[in-house]
């Protein structure tokens, strides 16, 4: 009797549809994860989903959530929770409004807490105690140069992204002598469409 091929262990990608989380599925893929890619527009994630599939031949699952809602993140959480497949949790999503603290409004004040640090908060804690049961899995957080170095217009956006990395280093600490490994990635400016929730064009931006 032949031996049964183990499943691919499996990555689940928040903000999948482009930017750094579309390189995140590209990687994984490349290593032989298969993929959960979450974002909210279903075309883009189908479109990513069968290039990688073609490219790779890994088994990609869409799903379609909007992590600025509580049906959006509990979807996630649902999923964590219940499938022990999932060996790696790329909170990535983020969304970005630039503006001064008070020029800001309520609603956009609330939509970034929720996206980017409510969301990453609640996934961590859905995947984490799987994760410690099987003494293995990777939570990677992806917070930003603003979480240390702010500057004018970024108040709120640059808050939630201190929260994400002090999250991190907290989990970190948490989970220290396990299998369990916790990483924030802290990018500069990077070329993304985070950006135009700024209201800035990529080109008026210096090279480097």
């Amino acid at each position: 009797m032949n031996a049964q091929t183990p499943p691919r262990p499996v990555a689940v990608i928040t903000g999948a549809s482009s930017g750094i989380g579309a390189v995140y599925a590209d990687r994984f893929a490349a290593r032989g994860h298969d993929l959960v890619l979450v974002a909210r527009r279903g075309d883009r994630l189908a479109e990513l989903g069968n290039r990688l599939w073609a490219r790779y031949g890994v088994a990609v699952r869409p799903l379609v959530a909007d992590l600025s809602t509580e049906p959006g993140i509990a979807a996630v959480e649902a999923l964590l929770e219940s499938d022990a497949g999932v060996t790696v949790l790329v909170n990535n999503a983020g969304l970005s409004r630039l503006g001064r603290f008070i020029d800001l409004s309520p609603a956009d004040h609330a939509s970034l807490l929720m996206v980017n640090a409510v969301a990453p908060s609640r996934l961590a804690r859905a995947a984490l105690p799987g994760f410690v049961a099987r003494d293995s899995g990777t939570i990677i957080n992806i917070a930003s140069a603003n979480a240390v170095s702010p500057y004018p217009g970024t108040t709120v956006y640059s808050a939630t992204k201190s929260f994400v990395l002090s999250l991190s280093l907290g989990l970190q600490n948490e989970v220290e002598g396990t299998g369990v490994r916790v990483q924030a990635v802290v990018p500069a400016s990077t070329a993304t469409e985070v950006w135009d929730g700024m209201g800035i064009d990529l080109k008026d931006l210096p090279p480097e």
